[in-house]
């Protein structure tokens, strides 16, 4: 697993989004190499990475979240 970087910038400052990306991209680039090994897609892991991350963003979503729980739960089951 790549190592992720804590936080330099306090929680209002500008710059931390770009820090947050430069934080992760190793980590989503070794994500990509390792599906691209096991036969996917470059573009098919790429569009599953999106929705993923927007699935877990509607999650966290104290308002949508809960709704859409139970949907969640059987698309991970699905994975297994």
């Amino acid at each position: 697993m790549t190592f992720i970087p804590a936080p330099t910038l306090s929680d209002d400052d500008q710059g931390r989004f770009e820090e947050c990306q430069k934080a992760i991209e190793d980590g989503l680039l070794e994500l990509l190499g390792t599906a691209s090994d096991a036969g996917w897609r470059n573009s098919e892991i790429i569009a599953a990475m999106i929705a993923v991350a927007e699935n877990t963003q509607l999650a966290h979503d104290h308002v949508v979240g809960p709704s859409i729980a139970p949907y969640l739960k059987k698309l991970m089951k699905r994975r297994d």
